[in-house]
């Protein structure tokens, strides 16, 4: 009778607690359906990339925020095997094989590139050609320079800024699914620290008002902080150059568009013919090298 009398008290306290509850919709216990709730946040994720859960795969991604699909061991590996084939092929070595690599130049296909558009990747930018700089390029871009300015420092390897308005876009190589209309060219100093003529030059150009195409990468501002951070310069590469959008142009590459067309060779005569390509066959070839490179797979693929 007395063990009845207590169950019977202790389920009134139950009742009445559960009761007080139910009472205040902000006390009701929820309970959670976690498979409805990751349906309905991989429905989401679909419409907004930030909502995407991070996996913590191990992997690790490369500098320009890309994931490489390898642990950092892997990826040391990769890129040994990578220099190793180069120099076993010699089809480059020293700063090329680093660019080569910075750029995610696909060497299995080395021989086509050569052969057919004559591509040589341990030529000196003063003696690439055309299909040269393409290859080497991470933006091709038709536009105007609109600013600039001028970074008075000596130390400073890349003094001059330009603002570039974009008018067309030839070949996107850049991580960025789009290019803001304008962007940023950074000039590196050859040595003068008379700014007043830099500055000069700077400002006829934006005067001119002359279309261009600039065959653009980023390559530069890595190898030169690397030198700088190695003690082989006092030039340092300044923090913003590293910044979004923010290129400079392959030296000697810079072509003036007339009439819808580029110069191939800038030593060759004006009235040679053969010495022009319109800014559609640029495109054109642009997409075919982009197509035989195949940047997106430079990860997939093995040098061993």
């Amino acid at each position: 009778m007395e063990k009845r009398f207590i169950i019977t008290a202790l389920l009134i306290t139950l009742l009445s607690v559960v009761f007080s509850m139910s009472g205040d919709g902000g006390n009701v216990p929820v309970v959670k359906n976690e498979s409805e709730n990751v349906d309905n946040q991989v429905a989401d994720n679909t419409n907004n990339d930030k909502n995407v859960p991070v996996v913590n795969t191990g992997t690790v991604k490369d500098q320009f925020g890309i994931d490489t699909g390898m642990t950092k061991d892997e990826l040391e590996k990769f890129k040994e095997d990578y220099y190793s084939y180069a120099d076993k092929n010699r089809i480059t070595d020293g700063i090329f094989t680093d660019q080569a690599y910075f750029l995610k130049i696909n060497l299995l296909e080395y021989s086509k590139l050569a052969k057919e558009y004559n591509i040589f990747l341990s030529s000196p930018m003063d003696m690439c050609s055309l299909y040269d700089f393409i290859i080497r390029s991470e933006l091709i871009v038709k536009g105007q320079y609109v600013d600039f300015t001028v970074d008075n420092d000596k130390n400073s390897k890349f003094s001059v800024t330009y603002q570039f308005k974009i008018d067309n876009i030839i070949a996107n190589e850049t991580e960025y699914a789009t290019i803001p209309e304008i962007i940023k060219i950074k000039e590196f100093n050859l040595g003068t620290s008379d700014f007043d003529k830099l500055a000069a030059h700077s400002n006829n150009i934006i005067k001119k008002g002359d279309q261009y195409i600039l065959f653009l990468s980023r390559f530069d501002f890595y190898d030169f902080k690397r030198a700088f951070d190695e003690g082989k310069t006092k030039k340092f590469v300044k923090d913003d150059c590293f910044t979004s959008y923010t290129f400079t142009d392959l030296w000697s590459s810079t072509r003036k568009v007339e009439n819808n067309r580029i110069k191939i060779d800038l030593e060759k005569s004006v009235f040679d013919k053969d010495n022009w390509i319109s800014i559609d066959e640029l495109e054109n070839i642009s997409k075919k090298l982009s197509e035989i490179n195949d940047k997106p797979s430079f990860y997939k693929r093995s040098y061993k």
